[in-house]
């Protein structure tokens, strides 16, 4: 959002983007009482919220839940409602929602129920009962109250309330922030992102309301929420999610001044625009970009408005919205190493050749080196071949198979030139929409090769680069990731696992943690995550197999009953060199999945080390463990045997350590693996649309249902 608010021609793309993405500033501490040691709350229904069946069933229902003076005054409370997974009989903590308390310990916030039994209408009928966990944070201390008790309350007609324009506010109704403890007050940008918002009636019988978030003027959103940080001149793009069961993003076009491009899916039909994505492959990159501040970011946590971090993760990230707990670290990049997104900024923006050559035909002005010593960055690209081009690259391709970079502007313009005409139909001359003024050929030849050559090859820079690190690694190596396998790819020249194996006869000493979450992101399809946790048992068996005490594995939690989850992939070698980014370790997402990192060296010096890759490390570790920096241990050995010991003590509220001990019974198989883990390399198919289309039987309806 920074980058955004302050370029006048910024551009940022997302996997998705909600219309109320943005920033939200936690509180910088909660309260100064003491604990409760029980805790007093109601449950009321929300105006117009479940839907019920006439086999007295209600779904999708919404309440709130009222504290009445029960809390520390400016303490954080997160509620649990308890789900039941209806395949393994366990219940499991939903997401819930989160409040701060007011100046009276006074509280309201929404959860969503489990589906199930309708509350009765018969007043001498038994009630439903339903369960939840809390957790207090007050003064430094939290404390957890579980199997707390309470009836399910009955639905109320009714609607979300829409508000006028600023500074209406219903006669009779407080707008309650309820992350913030606050009544809000009409268009003084109080409405941060993800947050809840309710209407309360005065009249103590009358149901509270949730207020239609559509209805809400720019006026009443802070600053860097979307709508507000992004204006005319900037550019925001998006991708349809590979899969079904992943919800969109809410983001129109009328939702914001800027110009948001949009790439749709069409199942196994041909996508003739640039940046079309293959069938099932995932856009994971989140960027933005300002040219002429000379900054930009390279994060991993999608654009929705309900994502926010605020660790530690092991307490339900306090002070920010409720939801699935995510870590997404990302790079902020500034001078010489911003300019390294332009040429991929330009690719995904482009509609078609034309477009892309109109944006790319001017010079680019080298931002200048800042001097002295500094952090170095070089921006990493993923993704399978055939997509970064539209049509017209791809029949430029196949009339000139052999292409080969560093050709002149002018035989560059005599290709593209005829194969738009193949293409269309009709003849085109590029000088028509060159900007004569500012062309600069050198500039537009070099951005036309690297296009050409993603469309026909693909890339794999992460993979690479981290294969060469691994390749020289002497001592450390810190993989945090929410996937890995023991695959190869094309063919054979990426092995990760094998380069780990080959280097540890070299190096015995070298030790390699390993932070992998028990589950994917959420919304995933099941398929895709029983292939991903096989990759990971087959991953850590074969480490282990070879490495034995050299390696060790943890998963962070988001307390009890609550699997932690990771948006990023982030890679220590040595603390010498970092990667991050959302280019993840297993095949699809080395190979096959668009993805955009950073790696980082740094010329500044601790320990002997680079001091900014040896303090993300530890960061990276802190958060993953929930720990203050100095409770971790700084030697490799040391870090092991600490895992060790933690992963042996079960977990104490900070891993799970049996995230990876069951399971895996049935592996899935190699035709499983083409269809759902691919081989995004050349060679590894000819044609993605051709080979999912010869899926049959089991295989073809499994894909065709999961994907859009």
């Amino acid at each position: 959002m920074t980058t955004l608010d302050a370029a006048a021609n910024g551009i940022a793309m997302a996997p998705v983007i909600d219309r109320l993405w943005g920033q939200t500033n936690p509180p910088a501490d909660f309260g100064t009482d003491d604990l409760p040691d029980t805790l007093d709350f109601s449950v009321r229904a929300l105006a117009g919220e479940g839907q019920a069946s006439a086999g007295g069933s209600v779904a999708e229902q919404r309440v709130a839940v009222h504290f009445e003076g029960s809390l520390p005054p400016g303490g954080w409370v997160r509620l649990w409602t308890h789900g039941l997974d209806t395949q393994s009989g366990r219940r499991f903590r939903q997401h819930g929602g989160a409040a701060l308390a007011d100046a009276n310990g006074d509280a309201w916030l929404v959860v969503t129920l489990p589906d199930g039994a309708a509350a009765p209408t018969d007043p001498d009928a038994d009630p439903v009962p339903l369960s939840c966990d809390a957790l207090v944070i007050a003064d430094g201390q939290s404390r957890y109250y579980p199997e707390l008790r309470f009836d399910r309350p009955a639905t109320i007609d009714g609607s979300q309330l829409s508000l006028a324009a600023p500074p209406d506010i219903p006669a009779g109704i407080t707008l309650w922030l309820c992350e913030q403890g606050a009544a809000m007050n009409r268009g003084t940008g109080q409405y941060a992102s993800g947050q809840t918002l309710l209407a309360i009636p005065d009249d103590a019988n009358a149901a509270p309301q949730r207020v239609d978030l559509a209805s809400l003027d720019a006026s009443d959103l802070a600053a860097n929420t979307l709508p507000n940080a992004a204006s005319a001149g900037d550019t925001l793009v998006v991708t349809e999610p590979a899969f079904g069961q992943t919800p969109d993003g809410d983001l129109e076009a009328a939702d914001s001044a800027a110009t948001l491009v949009k790439r749709e899916r069409n199942g196994l039909s041909e996508v003739a625009t640039m940046g079309r994505p293959a069938p099932s492959q995932e856009r994971r990159e989140l960027a933005a970009y300002d040219a002429e501040g000379a900054s930009g970011v390279i994060g991993a946590t999608p654009g929705r408005a309900a994502y926010h971090e605020s660790p530690p993760m092991q307490l339900g990230h306090p002070g920010v919205p409720a939801a699935a707990e995510i870590h997404g670290p990302g790079a902020a990049l500034a001078g010489p190493a911003a300019d390294a997104l332009r040429q991929p900024m330009a690719e995904r923006r482009a509609d078609n050749l034309l477009d892309f050559v109109t944006q790319t035909s001017a010079p680019l002005t080298a931002t200048p080196d800042p001097g002295g010593t500094t952090t170095w960055a070089a921006v990493l690209e993923t993704g399978t071949y055939g997509v970064a081009g539209d049509a017209a690259i791809r029949a430029l391709l196949a009339n000139n198979p052999g292409f080969q970079p560093g050709q002149s502007w002018l035989n560059l313009k005599s290709q593209i030139e005829a194969a738009v005409q193949n293409q269309t139909g009709q003849p085109v001359d590029l000088d028509t929409i060159i900007d004569t003024n500012t062309f600069d050929d050198d500039a537009l030849a070099a951005a036309l090769d690297r296009i050409i050559l993603n469309t026909r090859d693909g890339s794999a820079h992460f993979a690479t680069a981290l294969q060469a690190a691994i390749e020289r690694a002497e001592d450390f190596l810190y993989l945090e990731t929410p996937a890995i396998d023991a695959l190869t790819a094309n063919p054979g020249s990426i092995d990760l696992l094998g380069a780990i194996q080959a280097r540890w006869t070299e190096r015995p000493e070298l030790r390699v943690l390993l932070c992998v979450p028990e589950k994917y992101l959420p919304d995933q399809t099941a398929k895709l995550e029983d292939v991903r946790s096989a990759g990971v048992r087959a991953a850590l068996s074969a480490l282990r197999t070879a490495g034995s005490d050299r390696v060790q594995l943890f998963s962070p939690v988001a307390g009890p009953g609550r699997p932690g989850y990771l948006a990023s992939t982030s890679v220590i070698v040595d603390d010498a060199l970092m990667l991050t980014g959302s280019t993840h370790l297993w095949r699809r997402g080395l190979t096959f999945d668009s993805s955009l990192a950073v790696g980082l060296f740094d010329e500044n010096v601790a320990v002997g080390r680079p001091a900014a890759v040896r303090a993300a490390r530890q960061q990276l570790l802190a958060n993953a463990l929930g720990l203050p920096l100095n409770f971790l241990p700084d030697d490799p050995e040391d870090c092991l045997d600490a895992i060790t010991q933690l992963n042996a003590s079960g977990g104490l509220g900070r891993v799970d350590p049996g995230a990876y001990l069951t399971g895996g019974d049935n592996a899935p198989s190699s035709t499983d693996m083409d269809i759902w883990n691919p081989n995004g390399r050349p060679n590894g198919t000819s044609d993605w649309l051709t080979f999912f289309a010869a899926l049959t039987g089991d295989a073809s309806t499994e894909l065709n249902n999961a994907i859009r």
